[in-house]
């Protein structure tokens, strides 16, 4: 713990500002150049090695890590608390400049073992034997509260994978790099995830992979939402899934991802146990397709797969499947196998190859249809740049002849939970017609609306004839123009104040010289400026 002394003064004062000397959050710098552990820790008298910092730093603090190679673990002996968390950062956060290098011989770069309120941001983590990144409570289940931010890493190279977390709870993983390893994530046991904006690529077995063999009864809480998952490596000669859900699934949010080229996109698995179901998870807004996969190996991937032929008489229930956009696959978008379905709703996806069946495929030969009217198969949805397996360069958006255009279920509200601001893959807000656009784009008219020009007239020098101070001056703007619409507003300014509006207005002007600025505005509200110099001359 750390202790700070008062004079009776100074503790007088502390306790009038209502602060606590344990409380004061402090910054800490290590230097692996010029630092020294003997040091104190400062800017000026920074420590060489993590090693240092994971002793001293306590909650609230931080440890900024200036540029080098430290063959070191991040291991903080200490937690942080609510609203204190003990932050590792790299002081130039840039990929290669603040770099934790294992040598393929350390075997966690950052270990967060029975640890809670830490962030790690800005490293550069590589060739560690185990994890790169590990959170994880070793008294296993239930998952126990961390609160740990592992935000804007590039993770490469590691034995087992990037980021690996077990019976922990709550925890942010966002805008991380994760490449060159078995497994980009390997979450076991854990609740409360969001996992946001990485990017996850040349990985040799799964993208993601997840188990949850807990009770039913308990929601996952898992939001995956804006990553990219993409480009398995082929040659690794291990099956490979993107994304992968195996045991109990119970509340998730799959969102505005991309993901293409592995052997399956998104896999969800039922457990062979008791209680163990797949139900409450929502997909919309992300893109899937097959390219690298199938060029280099001619491979077929399926799109989304609920397999529950480990146990089918457990549920697959609560499933809605919305808003996405299919390229093309060589094996079905959508596969559900399983004899209790239950409450599955698939609408508004495009489903866009004609060569490949497009059907839901479905095991129970009870199951009934779960496919909505307002969906696009075996036809061509008009993308902006795509051509199938052939492509090379991609864009998913929709041409303004799309026939996916305000073609959505007017009551896909009233099917799928949607969030309170429902937006596409791109921020756009939904929907921009009459109806919500089908897939994971919402079609938005790109602006041609070209600026006005504006034309302030020729400079003008004035004679004050009545020797009053001031002269009648008549500002010219109808040189502006708009070359495709036209102007609506002519404000003129000098020194950022307004004197006046219209195309020739006439003022009255002081004595001596004058910049004045012409702002135009046309009707797409575009604007453009011009200026014109006024000199008001005494009558000689």
């Amino acid at each position: 713990m750390r202790c700070t002394y008062f004079t009776v003064l100074g503790f007088v004062s502390a306790i009038v500002l209502g602060v606590c000397a344990e409380c004061l959050a402090v910054t800490y710098y290590v230097d692996g150049t010029n630092g020294n552990d003997t040091y104190n820790g400062t800017s000026t008298q920074p420590w060489r090695t993590i090693a240092k910092a994971n002793i001293i730093a306590e909650a609230g603090d931080t440890v900024l890590v200036r540029p080098g190679i430290y063959n070191y673990t991040i291991q903080p002996d200490n937690s942080g608390e609510a609203g204190r968390l003990i932050t590792f950062k790299a002081d130039t956060p840039a990929s290669g400049q603040v770099i934790l290098d294992g040598g393929d011989e350390i075997g966690i770069g950052v270990n967060l073992e029975d640890r809670k309120y830490i962030r790690v941001e800005g490293f550069e983590i590589r060739n560690f034997s185990g994890n790169g990144v590990n959170f994880t409570w070793v008294s296993g289940l239930p998952p126990k509260d961390s609160f740990v931010e592992i935000v804007g890493n590039y993770i490469h190279d590691c034995g087992t994978c990037g980021i690996g977390g077990r019976y922990a709870q709550t925890a942010l993983i966002q805008n991380n790099e994760i490449c060159n390893s078995p497994y980009g994530m390997f979450i076991e046991e854990c609740r409360d995830l969001v996992v946001r904006e990485n990017n996850i690529h040349l990985i040799d077995a799964d993208g993601v992979w997840s188990i949850n063999q807990e009770s039913v009864l308990n929601p996952c809480n898992i939001l995956f939402e804006k990553n990219r998952v993409y480009n398995a490596n082929m040659a690794s000669g291990l099956h490979k899934n993107a994304i992968q859900w195996r045991g109990h699934i119970n509340g998730a949010i799959f969102r505005y991802n991309q993901v293409s080229d592995f052997e399956d996109l998104v896999y969800f698995s039922a457990s062979p146990d008791d209680n163990f179901e797949i139900q409450d998870v929502n997909i919309y807004g992300n893109v899937f397709w097959n390219y690298l996969y199938w060029k280099t190996s001619r491979g077929l991937t399926v799109g989304i797969l609920f397999d529950g032929r480990n146990n089918m008489d457990k549920f697959i229930k609560n499933i809605k499947v919305h808003s996405n956009t299919f390229g093309w696959l060589g094996k079905n978008p959508i596969r559900i196998y399983g004899d209790s379905i239950d409450g599955v709703t698939i609408l508004d996806n495009i489903f866009s190859e004609e060569l490949v069946d497009v059907d839901i495929t479905v095991g129970a030969a009870n199951a009934p249809g779960f496919e909505g009217p307002n969906s696009i198969k075996n036809a061509d949805p008009q993308f902006v740049n795509y051509t199938g397996q052939d492509s090379t360069d991609f864009d998913f958006r929709l041409k303004s002849t799309s026939p996916a255009i305000n073609s959505g279920d007017p009551q896909l509200g009233s099917f799928c939970t949607l969030p309170a601001s429902f937006v596409d893959i791109d921020d756009t807000s939904r929907p921009q017609g009459t109806r919500y656009d089908i897939g994971a784009y919402e079609f938005k008219p790109i602006n041609t609306n070209l600026p006005p020009q504006a034309n302030a007239g020729p400079d003008q020098t004035v004679i004050d004839t009545d020797n009053n101070g001031s002269g009648q001056v008549t500002l010219d703007g109808s040189g502006s123009n708009d070359r495709d619409g036209s102007i609506t507003s002519y404000v003129w300014r000098e020194g950022g104040r307004q004197i006046t509006t219209g195309v020739k207005p006439t003022v009255s002007l002081p004595i001596g010289r004058h910049t004045i600025t012409l702002v135009v505005t046309d009707n797409g509200g575009l604007t453009d400026t011009d200026t014109v110099v006024i000199i008001v001359e005494l009558m000689s």
